[in-house]
């Protein structure tokens, strides 16, 4: 039945007004920029519309630019709620999550673990640098709950004596959570200096960014049966663990230099310092849900820790010419030094990769190809992404791509100490990805389609209890997408839907996934007072369930059968002039079914409840 809906759905797709979304690969790639920002693209305009260009800081040569009405999209006002992501979650607004969309990567270096909190990360190849010509702020405030629960973000940027442009991006969530031992704490702060000098050949970016995330781990419920008592109260369900805290550390500092026109014959120099480490620490493990809970991971009733630091120096130097030529080249070096604590052995670790890149413009068609080799210790890996591409803002654009991704396994997949001492030691080979891809967007019709095939040789994963393995034979997956953006009139409508399918699902990754959202747009008071009125539905369609382990920080598969997951968020957002308000019935859904939804096995997602949230948009 899901095939016929999957099927219906791609045909429906091309008769329909839609906006354009990026693909499973690089989103930079797409023909409209629909990254989330915090402020949203929107494609109408109105006498209130913010309209700003920026730059990514690791490229000044591509001017991007959004739309924002900011009352559109106002409902997504958390990260997993963007309305082009699917995560999966511990059920608090600031758990540790995973991509439900299988995503191969791109790196060719030594990666220490998984990032367990990329949704409220923020890294220098996604700083923007805003082109304006007067103070922008953004700034909004939304309770998750008691006065101790809270979002609060800010957005700044401003040029100061027409050489220095100062931009800075704030996100800060605080939740106490729905069940006992769910405590959690998220900041993400990056600020960045620009030192334009007009009349100068020489740039200097100066970029500053902190990630940190305390989290308690409560393990999930361990007696499910409590939820068939009479209105049982939350913060009394059982739970596996107690006394577990979390924290993941991560800052960083960058220094970016352009000697010459980047549009134009240029040398680029970026060096960055980050340090920071992982942390997990329980106090007492003596119980037996410790036991029936930590399973092998369990060496000491005494408490278990899990201790990783890291700091990194990198540099990269490139030289070649960018722009809008016909003929663009870059060559150059990229190091990385990463020095390792893990209380049990420090080691350090020296990557280096030659980097280049090659690009041909010919009218509405393009060309190009990015690589990367490893030498020292990354020597064997390598990447490879090719593309090729029409680009025609009336009819239709397309392109096709083919990537090649050779590199080496997680280290905390080859080497794991626990409690100062080393718990396991795995001989891992290489893994191989081979990803063949497509994209077709129609203008006329705004219809966004994507393919991907995959083939994953030496891929690695996890067992039921959250060891790392490797299978020997070949893996292949495809991957479908499609969006859309409906409107006519008062009435809105946004659809997205992903497939993915695997020879053998090791991941255990859901396989339909799909968003739905349906609002109405009104104007009272002479259309001084702009609001909509609507509903967003989501759903995962799964068979078997994902656990997570908080000691690794590692979402595994498990044999329990687990439920489809649905949710409904109903939502009112209004604007007066640059104030914005939201309302919001979050997982309504809830409200009328008594079932418990899960994204992760035993933990539950979160009841409704509702939200209250402002917003403003300063000028000056």
């Amino acid at each position: 039945m899901k095939y016929n809906i999957l099927l219906f759905f791609f045909g429906f797709l091309s008769s329909l007004n839609a906006q354009d979304f990026p693909g499973s690969r690089d989103q930079s790639q797409a023909p409209l920029d629909t990254l989330n920002t915090g402020l949203s693209l929107e494609e109408a305009t109105g006498p209130d519309t913010t309209i700003l260009n920026y730059y990514y800081l690791s490229d000044l040569t591509e001017l991007h630019t959004f739309r924002d009405t900011s009352l559109t999209y106002f409902e997504d006002y958390h990260p997993f709620k963007n309305f082009e992501k699917f995560y999966l979650t511990l059920g608090s607004p600031n758990s540790s999550h995973m991509n439900a969309i299988w995503d191969g990567g791109n790196s060719v270096f030594t990666n220490l673990r998984f990032d367990q909190y990329q949704a409220f990360s923020l890294r220098p190849n996604k700083f923007r640098f805003f082109e304006l010509n007067r103070p922008y702020n953004d700034l909004s405030f939304i309770p998750l709950g008691d006065q101790n629960e809270f979002q609060v973000s800010a957005k700044f940027s401003r040029d100061f004596d027409e050489s220095i442009n100062v931009s800075i991006d704030y996100l800060r969530i605080t939740n106490d959570g729905e069940y006992v031992l769910q405590e959690g704490k998220n900041t993400m702060f990056s600020i960045g200096f620009w030192a334009k000098r007009p009349n100068s050949p020489h740039q200097m970016l100066i970029s500053f960014y902190a990630n940190n995330h305390n989290e308690q781990f409560n393990g999930g419920v361990s007696d499910t049966s409590f939820f068939n008592t009479e209105l049982p109260i939350r913060t009394n369900v059982p739970v596996y663990l107690s006394g577990v805290d979390a924290r993941n550390q991560d800052f960083e500092v960058a220094l970016d230099n352009y000697f010459g026109d980047p549009s134009k014959w240029n040398a680029y120099h970026q060096v960055s310092y980050r340090s920071g480490y992982f942390r997990y620490s329980d106090q007492t493990t003596r119980t037996s849900l410790d036991s029936v809970f930590y399973e092998d991971f369990l060496i000491d009733e005494r408490g278990l820790r899990n201790f990783q630091k890291y700091k990194t120096l990198k540099n990269t130097v490139l030289l070649g010419r960018g722009g809008d030529h016909i003929f663009n080249i870059k060559a150059g070096l990229t190091h990385q030094l990463q020095l390792f604590d893990f209380e049990y052995d420090q080691p350090s670790v020296n990557d280096l990769s030659l980097d280049g890149s090659l690009g041909f413009n010919i009218s509405n068609i393009y060309l190009k190809a990015d690589a990367k080799l490893g030498l020292l210790n990354i020597a064997g890996n390598f990447l490879i992404n090719a593309e090729a591409g029409f680009r025609s803002s009336k009819w239709f654009e397309v392109d096709a791509g083919l990537k090649l991704l050779r590199n080496d396994p997680l280290n905390q997949d080859q080497h794991l100490g626990l409690n100062g001492a080393l718990f396991w030691e795995n001989s891992l080979n290489k893994k191989f990805l081979t990803e063949i891809y497509g994209r077709l967007y129609v203008p006329k019709t705004k219809t966004t389609l994507s393919i991907t095939s995959l083939l994953i040789d030496n891929a690695i994963y996890y067992d039921t209890l959250a060891n790392p393995l490797q299978v020997d034979e070949s893996i292949t997956g495809l991957q479908l997408m499609g969006r859309q953006k409906l409107g006519w009139k008062w009435i809105q409508t946004e659809h997205i839907i992903h497939y993915q399918v695997f020879s053998e699902n090791l991941w255990n990754l859901p396989e339909l996934m799909s968003k739905h959202k349906l609002f109405f747009k009104f104007k009272l008071f002479q259309n001084n007072l702009h609001f909509n009125v609507g509903g967003t539905f989501s759903q995962f369609l799964q068979d078997k369930s994902i656990a997570f382990q908080p000691v690794t920080g590692t979402f595994h598969p498990v044999e329990s059968a687990s439920p489809n997951f649905q949710n409904l968020d109903l939502f009112l957002t209004a604007k007066i002039s640059n104030f914005r308000i939201l309302f919001s019935w979050d997982n309504a859904i809830d409200f009328v079914s008594p079932n418990i939804n899960y994204h992760i096995h035993t933990v539950p997602q979160w009841d409704n409840l509702f939200r209250f949230g402002v917003r403003w948009i300063i000028w000056d």
